[in-house]
């Protein structure tokens, strides 16, 4: 996907949410924490066999998320959280040894949240939007692994962005939300070689499973 047709549909969400929202109707704001698992895949199109993330990554998310009532049954959720990714260089010859790689990003995604059920003071819904992400490169400093010369070291890309969809849960002020995160832009923008000839995909992307427990604080 073009990043021109993620910024498009970013637009019309917006765009969308201001033209149908009112000041009267209610709006809640929460703090959330939670799990985040991490797999990289190599993007279509990239050259090279994949080698990163063969594991998984397990990191953290926490940060606000805000609930602006658009209908009954469906709501707008702009949220702001701080996300620990990740990459893994997994080798299966045992004498090498696995090399971990942080990545924090400064998410926001813009979702949207549709009520499917509910029963008394429990609502289900479904989620779907866009997201936005820029890497804190002050906060990571990855290492170079054995084998690997510094002038062969990947480079990350600043921004990351994608589609968010899953479901959350809600009994009164809790919320319990669970959601895939597919990321669409390049994590690393160059191909690598180690010095035993395997080549590494540098083309990679994200595809996380983000899991968080929510309360909701604050009511307009």
């Amino acid at each position: 996907m073009k990043p021109s047709l993620f910024i498009t549909s970013c637009f019309l969400f917006l765009q969308f949410f201001s033209s149908m929202y009112s000041w009267a109707d209610p709006v809640t704001l929460g703090v959330k924490a939670g799990v985040t698992n991490c797999q990289i895949y190599p993007a279509v199109g990239g050259t090279g066999t994949f080698y990163f993330g063969g594991a998984g990554y397990y990191g953290f998310n926490v940060g606000l998320f805000s609930d602006i009532k658009i209908y009954d049954f469906l709501s707008f959720q702009p949220e702001l959280l701080y996300v620990l990714k990740g990459d893994e260089d997994v080798y299966s010859n045992p004498n090498y040894q696995s090399y971990r790689y942080p990545f924090p990003y400064l998410e926001m995604p813009l979702l949207l949240k549709g009520k499917v059920l509910t029963i008394q003071d429990f609502k289900a819904n479904l989620l779907f939007g866009p997201y936005t992400g820029l890497l804190l490169r002050g906060l990571y400093s990855p290492s170079v692994p054995v084998g690997f010369p510094a002038s062969t070291t990947p480079s990350y890309n600043p921004l990351d962005w994608g589609f968010d969809f899953g479901a959350s849960f809600e009994l009164g002020n809790f919320v319990l939300d669970a959601r895939l995160e597919l990321g669409e832009g390049y994590i690393y923008n160059n191909t690598l070689k180690s010095n035993d000839g395997r080549s590494i995909n540098g083309f990679g992307q994200h595809l996380d499973g983000l899991f968080s427990l929510g309360y909701e604080f604050w009511s307009l």
